[in-house]
């Protein structure tokens, strides 16, 4: 890397899905460059990994939802009590999908903490709506869940990194995942499982490989008691990756 090239730093926060194993907090990536970090969703004990990340979390500069299942938004009300607890006093913006806006308000407001109603700011995002704050741009992508769901394409200079959210096997992937340094897919079900793959509009690893083959890296997250035991059995392809919770990648 020359002195000129902007580093970009990925940190596994959390790589769980639903059912879980025990040492996989839910899902949490933070991707930082140029002193800007962003969150791109905050499953359960996110709050617990920034902390022994040793990130304030009040550094965070926005956070990307891909969509509103718990365990990638259910960490939200602690992440938000964290950081009034660091004296957190500016606007964070919220984005996600369409609906993104009354699931947040509803769940600070019922389950608190109410004193962080004066600081988010919540901003829904149509598929293919880009946020530029340099050297960041960022592109949502809508895939295919059973709610709304997004992925997004991160940009930095000449890096490219793809994070899919939950989805089945969608064109979409394909397209964002050409020429990207990593992409960060789901991988709920063996390939064993392929049917309940499609009923709960999930991947398995063998199609989570296969849309993001264009890749130079694909690294495996959502990672649940079902697809652990294809992992533990192995092998897979010398770009694949299994992220652990704290894994941090430089590019």
């Amino acid at each position: 890397m020359s002195e000129d090239e902007i580093m970009v730093k990925i940190t596994f926060l959390g790589t769980g899905g639903t059912p879980g194993v025990p040492w996989r907090a839910q899902m949490g990536i933070l991707i930082e460059a140029e002193g800007l970090v962003y969150l791109f969703d905050v499953g359960g004990h996110i709050e617990r990994r920034l902390i022994e990340y040793r990130l304030r979390a009040s550094d965070i500069n926005g956070i990307f939802i891909t969509h509103t299942h718990f365990d990638h938004i259910g960490g939200l009300p602690s992440l938000l009590t964290l950081m009034i607890s660091e004296g957190y006093s500016k606007k964070i913006e919220i984005y996600g999908p369409p609906g993104i806006e009354n699931v947040v308000i509803s769940m600070v407001r019922d389950l608190g903490p109410r004193e962080s109603l004066k600081f988010i700011q919540v901003k829904p995002l149509e598929s293919n709506a880009t946020m530029i704050v340099k050297p960041f741009k960022i592109t949502s992508f809508e895939v295919k869940h059973t709610v709304e769901a997004y992925g997004y394409e991160i940009d930095v200079e000449n890096v490219k990194v793809v994070y899919t959210g939950d989805t089945k096997p969608h064109e979409n992937v394909k397209k964002h995942s050409k020429n990207a340094k990593l992409v960060i897919h789901e991988a709920s079900f063996p390939d064993w499982m392929e049917e309940a793959a499609e009923i709960t509009c999930h991947s398995t690893i063998g199609q989570a490989i296969y849309e993001s083959q264009d890749a130079e890296m694909i690294a495996l997250v959502h990672i649940t008691k079902y697809s652990q035991e294809q992992i533990v059995k192995g092998p897979l392809p010398p770009k694949v990756i299994v992220p652990s919770d704290l894994t941090v990648i430089k590019i």
